[in-house]
């Protein structure tokens, strides 16, 4: 009798496993456009975009888009991997050291580069068989129709969300994902004092940034917002401001995403990465 119940009890536990055990990209292997075999879970508390690309679609150009996108955030435990592929209209026939020098030469891609895969047609990898089929990943059927189809994958490993070529890599809401408090490092750590000057309003900010001036500042000093990409949203300029000063600077108008905030007066800059919420 306590055979059987041991028996039983085991079998419980057997049938228990498969339900506690999430489907999981870290177990995977790829390999590098070089040829040598990466195992995934190297990634693990990174999250990760995956990409499809392709050398000669009108999509390519995403991949300046993917690269800025990396250059910003690739310290925020954020890594990009893109797989080259010829499935959607023979946009990439070329061998992977062509497509690594065309990367390379044309974007100065600096994102993990992947050798070239199926990712649609005949001998699908597995890293994609995993990603577009539910039973595998978990989470979701997806079919990708054709290049720079974009998977994000959270720092566990797990399957988040997919994008299609439509979507651009430097989207309001990817950057939201990355810098969402799920991640280790981001903005949120951005808070503190630069020569004197210190954040006080808390990552992600709604309708205003708020500033502290520790010293007296007689010069002119000149504040403007940009975008990731350099682009002059709002400024702001005032002759002086008194110790301990605070200064509410306005954002109630300014979509969501993320901005850096400059300030200067001619010879001294500090430049602080804001994160403006949804409203």
């Amino acid at each position: 009798m306590k055979r059987l119940l041991f028996f039983i009890i085991g079998l419980g536990f057997v049938w228990l496993m498969p339900a506690q055990q999430k489907p999981n990209l870290h177990g995977f292997t790829a390999t590098t456009i070089e040829g040598k075999k990466v195992n995934l879970s190297k990634y693990a508390g990174k999250k990760l975009l995956i990409v499809n690309t392709a050398s000669y679609c009108q999509y390519t150009y995403q991949y300046a888009a993917l690269e800025l996108l990396y250059a910003n955030f690739k310290s925020y435990d954020f890594e990009i991997l893109a797989f080259p592929s010829n499935d959607f209209g023979g946009q990439d026939p070329y061998s992977d050291s062509v497509i690594q020098t065309f990367c390379t030469n044309n974007f100065h891609i600096t994102f993990p580069l992947m050798g070239k895969v199926n990712v649609a047609t005949g001998d699908t990898s597995a890293v994609y068989r995993w990603l577009q089929e539910k039973r595998r990943n978990g989470v979701q059927d997806v079919s990708i129709a054709w290049n720079f189809g974009k998977f994000l994958i959270n720092e566990s490993g797990e399957w988040v969300r997919y994008y299609n070529s439509q979507t651009s890599p430097t989207d309001t809401a990817i950057v939201n994902w990355i810098l969402s408090p799920s991640s280790t490092l981001g903005v949120k750590d951005n808070k503190g004092i630069q020569n004197g000057v210190q954040l006080l309003t808390p990552n992600p900010v709604a309708d205003f940034i708020r500033l502290q001036f520790g010293s007296i500042t007689l010069e002119p000093v000149q504040i403007k917002l940009f975008t990731v990409d350099g682009r002059l949203v709002n400024e702001h300029q005032r002759k002086a401001y008194a110790q301990g000063e605070i200064l509410d600077y306005d954002v109630s108008g300014v979509e969501a995403g993320l901005y850096f905030l400059s300030l200067s007066n001619g010879h001294d800059n500090i430049t602080f990465r804001i994160l403006i919420s949804p409203k």
